[in-house]
């Protein structure tokens, strides 16, 4: 719900709050007591997981993206390593 409204706000101009609406989704998301596991054997909370799945959609532009992975960075730098390793697994697999 929140990356909605940061999106929005975010295509709008309204910066401040399209951040402030991120980190709201990040905090609601990483509290979220059912979990997903990675590949990697990395588990995330489900809400984060569909929040992240949510700023990859085509609509979301690239520089909102940027903001919400700053945030991710700040917040939860081992699991923006863990996505980082999920993405070059899946590219070398793919290229196999």
């Amino acid at each position: 719900m929140y990356i909605g409204y940061a999106v929005e706000r975010f295509r709008n101009g309204n910066l401040e709050q399209a951040n402030r609406d991120f980190e709201t989704a990040y905090e609601w998301g990483h509290k979220s007591r059912h979990t997903r596991k990675l590949n990697s054997g990395y588990e995330i909370p489900e809400a984060l997981f569909s929040a992240i799945v949510r700023v990859h959609h085509n609509q979301v532009p690239a520089e909102a993206r940027a903001v919400w992975y700053g945030i991710l960075e700040k917040e939860a730098p081992d699991l923006v390593s863990a996505l980082n390793a999920e993405l070059m697994a899946t590219r070398s697999g793919g290229e196999g």
